[in-house]
């Protein structure tokens, strides 16, 4: 379980940088190209999260489950989780109405453009191309907040149940 617990919180680390990142400039897939990793850790961390959270849940007959997985994390945990959970919406609508232009970036017949179901939308210039996939990583780095923070918290409850703390 500490495993676990310190791959969310490295995750969840190396996710508000990446996010961080992509406000002052710097496109996070350029910087650091295995970036993505990141995407498939959260399953690494989230499946044993959904099963502490389940063997948590299944013990009460509490209907506030949220409540009953995070009952032994610090109170501050718990709330930055609600805050990250509205961010991450927030940052979703945002980044997908204003910052992508309709579309995600991408390379078709060796040229820089703007795409949509398929379509090319419009050239896209090296800066301009650059900028999107910068904001491609930060509509994913939202939700990798939020999932890594999450996760920290309820594998740091099961963690702090079973020795004892309250």
């Amino acid at each position: 379980m500490s495993v676990f617990l310190v791959i969310a919180f490295v995750g969840f680390g190396l996710s508000v940088i990446a996010h961080g990142l992509t406000f002052v400039g710097i496109n996070p897939q350029n910087a650091v190209p295995w970036i993505w990793v990141l995407h498939l850790g959260i399953f690494v961390v989230w499946i044993p999260t959904v099963l502490v959270s389940k063997k948590l849940t299944d013990q009460s007959k509490n209907k506030d489950a949220w409540k009953q997985a995070v009952k032994y994390s610090p109170a501050w945990m718990t709330k930055l989780c609600g805050v990250l959970f509205a961010y991450a919406l927030f940052n979703f609508i945002f980044t997908m109405v204003a910052l992508s232009g309709g579309g995600k970036p991408a390379v078709v017949n060796g040229e820089k453009v703007l795409r949509s179901h398929g379509k090319v939308i419009r050239k896209l210039t090296d800066e301009e191309y650059d900028r999107h996939q910068a904001h491609e990583v930060r509509l994913f780095s939202g939700h990798w907040m939020l999932f890594y923070g999450v996760a920290s918290t309820v594998l740091l409850s099961e963690l702090r149940r079973r020795s004892g703390a309250k």
